[in-house]
């Protein structure tokens, strides 16, 4: 039996290429280093200092929910639905009692938020 080489270099090149596509999508998707995402239920809408308290839920022990604060600029991308499926959404659409998943980078407690995904709260 002959195996030829040259089918065998074609087939490693197509796989190689493939494995380099989804490495990249995998890094595309890869929260970046540094990032801090808060998540829980909307509590409070400060338009005038551009905040958002957001109550989180522990995963475990016995202390309740804690506030967090989530400060938005003009540059952060609102977005309605989950993180997975999800359209373009606003800031003046977050409305108390919706759930809001924000990622960003933290500085003295509060969160700087370049990106939130928010919906019903179900």
């Amino acid at each position: 039996m002959k195996v030829r080489f040259g089918s065998l270099k074609g087939s490693g090149l197509v796989v190689l290429s493939f494995v380099l596509a989804l490495s990249a999508l995998a890094q595309d998707k890869a929260p970046k280093k540094g990032a801090v995402n808060i998540q829980g239920k909307v509590t409070a809408i400060k338009k005038d200092t551009s905040t958002i308290t957001v109550e989180v839920t522990p995963n475990t022990g016995t202390a309740g929910p804690t506030p967090r604060q989530v400060m938005y600029t003009a540059s952060t991308n609102f977005l309605y639905g989950h993180s997975d499926d999800n359209k373009p959404g606003m800031v003046d659409k977050v409305q108390m009692g919706n759930f809001i998943s924000c990622a960003g980078t933290m500085s003295k407690g509060v969160l700087t938020a370049t990106e939130c995904v928010y919906r019903e709260k179900i």
